[in-house]
C-alpha cells in the first residue's frame, strides 16, 4: 500500500474506535512507523511502503484501537519544549503542568535546591534544570519503575542540555519514598538533613469515585496510584503540607498543581499551616491550575 493508502486506512480505522483525533493520530502514527515526514506524506504519497513499515503501522493502529495513548504506543511526549521518554509506568506529561514549571521558574536564579514530590517521569523538575542552570535538584517518588524512566529522561535532558551549550546542570537526587511513610531520623533517612527554597508537586488529585469517569487511555492504561488522590481528592496535599513544610527553607515556596475545582480547598489547607502570599495561577483555558505559598521565616 501506499503511503496515502496506509494513512486514510488508519483513519477510517480509528474513526470507528471512537478517537476523537483519528486524523492527527493516524498520521502520527504513519510518521513514525515509516520514518517519515508530513510532507513526506503530502507530496510523496503515492510511494508503496515498504513492507516492515507497513506492518509496523498496522501495528500502531491496532493498538490505538484498544485506546492505548499515542503517547506510549510511540514511547515519547513533548513537554517544555523537550522530548521525554514515557511508558505506563509513569503518567503521559500535560500541558497543563507546564504552569507549575513557568510558575517555579518565575523564583529561581540559579543556585537554589528544589525539591519535586511524585516526580513520576520527571518532566517537571527536569524542565525546570533545563530552563535554569545551577539548580540542585531532588526528586521522589514511590514507584521504582517510574524512577528507572525519570534517570533515563535525565540522561536524554542532560544530553540535550549540554549539546546546546547549557552550563551548570546538576544531576538530579532520585530517590524513592512513600510519601506516607513515616522515616526513621536515627536511620538517617537523606531528606532529614536537607532543606529546599522551593518545593514542587503534581500529586495524585482525582477523587477515587471519579477515576473510573476518566476517559479509556486513562482510566485503562495510565498508572491508577499517580492520579488516586483519595475520596476527596486532598490526600496528598494534606499529606504534602503536614510532613514536608520542615523541609522548606525559611521563606520558601511551595508550589502544587491542583484540579480545576481545588483552588479553594488547596488555598485553605496552606493558609490553615501558616503559609502566606498564597496565589492561584491559571492554565491557558482559564482554569485553576497551581497554587503556590511562602512558609513563614519564623516557622523554622
Amino acid at each position: 500500500m501506499t503511503y496515502r493508502e496506509l494513512y486514510e486506512s488508519g483513519k477510517t480505522r480509528l474513526s470507528a474506535a471512537g478517537i476523537a483525533e483519528a486524523e492527527l493520530d493516524a498520521r502520527l502514527l504513519l510518521e513514525a512507523a515509516c520514518q517519515i515526514s508530513q510532507h513526506t506524506l503530502l507530496v510523496h504519497g503515492d510511494t508503496v511502503a515498504p513492507p516492515d513499515a507497513e506492518r509496523c503501522y498496522r501495528n500502531y493502529i491496532g493498538r490505538r484501537e484498544q485506546r492505548i495513548p499515542l503517547q506510549y504506543i510511540l514511547g515519547s511526549c513533548e513537554f517544555m519544549g523537550l522530548p521525554f521518554i514515557v511508558g505506563p509506568e509513569v503518567l503521559i506529561p500535560r500541558p497543563d503542568s507546564e504552569i507549575l514549571v513557568e510558575t517555579a521558574l518565575l523564583h529561581l536564579g540559579g543556585g537554589e535546591s528544589i525539591l519535586d514530590i511524585c516526580s513520576g517521569s520527571g518532566c517537571i523538575i527536569l524542565s525546570c534544570l533545563y530552563h535554569q542552570s545551577g539548580l540542585r535538584g531532588t526528586a521522589i517518588d514511590i514507584s521504582p519503575q517510574a524512577l528507572c524512566i525519570a534517570r533515563r529522561n535525565e540522561e536524554k535532558i542532560k544530553t540535550l542540555a549540554r549539546a546546546r551549550g547549557h552550563a551548570g546542570w546538576m544531576d538530579v537526587d532520585w530517590m524513592e519514598a512513600d510519601v506516607f511513610a513515616v522515616w526513621d531520623v536515627a536511620a538517617g533517612h537523606p531528606l532529614t538533613t536537607q532543606q529546599f527554597d522551593i518545593i514542587v508537586a503534581n500529586p495524585p488529585y482525582i477523587k477515587s469515585d471519579e477515576l473510573p469517569k476518566l476517559m479509556p487511555e486513562v482510566y485503562g492504561h495510565e498508572p491508577l496510584m499517580a492520579l488516586d488522590g483519595g475520596a476527596d481528592g486532598l490526600r496528598f496535599y494534606q499529606r504534602i503540607i503536614d510532613r514536608y513544610s520542615q523541609y522548606l527553607l525559611p521563606g520558601g515556596r511551595l508550589l502544587f498543581e491542583i484540579g480545576h475545582d481545588q483552588a479553594q480547598a488547596v488555598t485553605a489547607l496552606l493558609a490553615a499551616a501558616g503559609y502566606y502570599d498564597i496565589c492561584v495561577i491559571k492554565d491557558l483555558a482559564g482554569n485553576d491550575r497551581v497554587v503556590c505559598g511562602i512558609i513563614p521565616c519564623n516557622e523554622m
